[in-house]
């Protein structure tokens, strides 16, 4: 029978894989991947429907495969203080299912293309998790001098997913 199996990946967002379980010839039980079915924010019933007509050849109960809810409500960004925004910005990142190299896109399309401060390189997914990490520990980063005014407007619509 198959089943949806949740991992994490190594940036921590939600992998959902459809997987079967079998026993070998010595009895052991084993699973098997069967397909990869996208990211958490990706599941919907249309995504199963496409891989039912994807697999039709796999005898898998299609109607019986439930679609788990997120985890955890996400968090209400209008009720967090731009400091508290900041500093869980990787984690709030992860809980919307949104990777380093799309928040860069959506900041790009935003108008953000550069980071301000001496000698700024372009933003890149790589400075972006420089950023995030800096926030997340509190530290001062060469960047944003007056993050409050610069980013944090456009991070906001980020994370609601309004860029």
């Amino acid at each position: 029978m198959a089943f949806i199996r949740w991992k994490l990946n190594r940036f921590g967002l939600r992998q959902a894989y459809l997987v079967q379980s079998y026993r070998d010839e010595e009895g052991r039980p084993k699973h098997k991947t069967l397909a990869y079915l996208g990211r958490a924010a990706e599941l919907s019933p249309e995504r199963i429907a496409i891989l039912r007509q994807q697999y039709p050849e796999l005898r898998i109960a299609w109607d019986k495969i439930q679609i788990p809810d997120h985890p955890e409500p996400l968090a209400d960004l209008d009720q967090l203080a731009d400091a508290e925004l900041v500093s869980r910005l990787r984690r709030l990142r992860r809980e919307r299912s949104i990777n380093a190299r799309e928040a860069v896109e959506m900041l790009t399309r935003a108008g953000l293309t550069r980071l301000t401060g001496p000698g700024s390189p372009h933003l890149t997914p790589r400075f972006y998790g420089v950023l995030e990490q800096a926030f997340a520990e509190g530290r001062s980063q060469p960047y944003y001098a007056s993050f409050a005014a610069q980013l944090l407007p456009f991070l906001r619509k980020m994370l609601k997913r309004q860029l």
